[in-house]
């Protein structure tokens, strides 16, 4: 048993990664396998559950396309895109892998340089050749890149440009620039989960605003990563200022059946941490409650 654990460890420690790690340690998969050996639900009827569920998925899709006499051809669009959904987050999932796998190459350039890990993912890569070579110690904006930087590539010709500073300031002013949003009340976007919710917003873009996440909380965020999935776990609506169906906040939101509203382009000007909102995702409306 221990010798299966720790190859099925060692298969998946890289979903924990994300896009810059730490991976899920050998704790993490043990109290899962305690919790699983605790469980009163025998393994095989959570499989049938599962079963049962992606049946049920069926018939309701089958449902849908006859009632709303949908043609052969828009049938297989359908297809298609229940396709690029499964595409999409496989290619998330594969870039997550390759993150983790080259975590010891990045570790063996972090001591051969002398800089720490995090430095060294903000270097370009003819700057890494060079100080591997003995040719340059470290980027002389390196410090202010860590800070906040822009990486323009034109053209796809590579290795780019970093922008820090004043021109940094600029672009992300020109960027991000904001309207006055304070007095909206409600605002429109798309159905990416059926649902209703009603409940205490916080605004999560980045790891380091997971700790503000409470269960049953409203997350908005401009749009979400494999990073913020605790965060989603514990939410009782998402909502999203960017993407798509095939977007990573629609595919995991399905997956949890969390009711979900993306592309509403301004959720997180208009939103603040501690408001109150009621979430129709049925119809893709959202309203602060006074």
């Amino acid at each position: 048993m221990i010798l299966t654990t720790e190859k099925h460890i060692s298969q998946y420690r890289h979903l924990g990664y994300n896009f810059e790690g730490p991976a899920f340690p050998d704790k993490y998969f043990w109290n899962r396998l305690r919790s699983m050996v605790t469980d009163k639900t025998k393994p095989v009827d959570k499989l049938l559950s599962f079963s049962l569920e992606r049946r049920q998925i069926k018939f309701i899709h089958n449902k849908i396309l006859k009632a709303l006499k949908i043609d052969k051809k828009h049938d297989q669009l359908f297809t298609l895109t229940q396709g690029f959904i499964y595409s999409k987050d496989f290619r998330k999932m594969s870039l997550v892998q390759s993150y983790y796998e080259v975590e010891p190459l990045l570790k063996e350039i972090s001591r051969r340089t002398k800089l720490k890990l995090p430095e060294i993912r903000n270097c370009l890569l003819d700057e890494i050749q060079q100080m591997l070579a003995g040719k340059l110690t470290r980027p002389k904006d390196l410090n202010k890149r860590m800070q906040g930087c822009y990486f323009v590539v034109i053209n796809r010709q590579l290795p780019g440009r970093v922008y820090v500073n004043r021109i940094f300031q600029e672009m992300k002013k020109y960027l991000l620039k904001k309207e006055d949003l304070t007095e909206v009340n409600y605002f429109h976007g798309q159905t990416a989960c059926l649902g209703q919710a009603k409940g205490i917003v916080r605004i999560i873009n980045s790891v380091k605003d997971l700790k503000k996440m409470k269960q049953g909380n409203i997350m908005v965020s401009q749009m979400t990563n494999p990073d913020l999935v605790p965060a989603m776990k514990k939410a009782s609506a998402i909502i999203t200022d960017l993407g798509g169906i095939t977007c990573h906040a629609s595919i995991v939101s399905r997956e949890l059946n969390i009711p979900c509203v993306i592309g509403t382009k301004m959720a997180t000007q208009i939103l603040k941490d501690g408001d109150k909102v009621q979430v129709d995702a049925n119809r893709g409306d959202v309203n602060r409650i006074k």
